[in-house]
């Protein structure tokens, strides 16, 4: 009797582990971009972005955003996360990017090349709410900005949601409003 409550509490305790009910890493959203620079005036643009899990607990990302007004800035990123349930609705997650930037103020173009490193949390409130925060350290050249990230994501069904980005740091902040489809 003994050993089938203990294979039992066994079997029980593994799908809680496999159970976890956290965020979908594989989407694709795009949407309108508006950047309020430091000492610039306001730009806006598009922007694209992206997830695919690969394995357990790890995902590629990228995102591009094409900006323009008196000046033109085009930020590409491509990198690889690691996410792992610290609950059964939130992720922990951890992430690495190559960055890169292009500017082209009065026709003369600038670039850089560098990386960024975020850390953060992200989480289902409800099934169809999911809201994340995090840090982002990012190196670029001669210049870094370490950023506080906000987002949220609204599904209007199992495919479709609304997504929101906000971030700020010493070099200005930046938003995001857009569609996002989650496969």
């Amino acid at each position: 009797m003994k050993v089938r409550h203990i294979a039992l509490a066994a079997i029980l305790a593994g799908a809680s582990l496999t159970a976890h009910a956290g965020p979908n890493w594989n989407y694709v959203e795009g949407g309108y971009v508006r950047a309020n620079p430091d000492d610039l005036d306001s730009i806006d643009g598009f922007g694209i972005r992206g997830s695919v899990a690969f394995a357990d607990n790890w995902h590629v990302f990228g995102r591009h955003d094409n900006l323009s007004d008196s000046f033109d800035v085009s930020r590409t990123s491509l990198g690889v996360g690691y996410n792992v349930g610290i609950s059964d609705r939130t992720d922990f997650v951890a992430r690495v990017a190559y960055e890169r930037v292009d500017v082209e103020v009065l026709g003369i173009d600038t670039d850089g090349n560098g990386y960024s490193v975020l850390v953060g949390l992200r989480g289902n409130v409800t099934d169809a709410f999911t809201v994340g925060a995090g840090v982002e350290y990012t190196d670029i050249e001669d210049g870094d900005d370490t950023v506080l990230k906000l987002d949220a994501q609204y599904a209007i069904n199992e495919t479709f949601a609304v997504a929101f980005e906000a971030e700020a740091g010493d070099d200005g902040q930046q938003y995001f409003i857009g569609p996002r489809i989650t496969f």
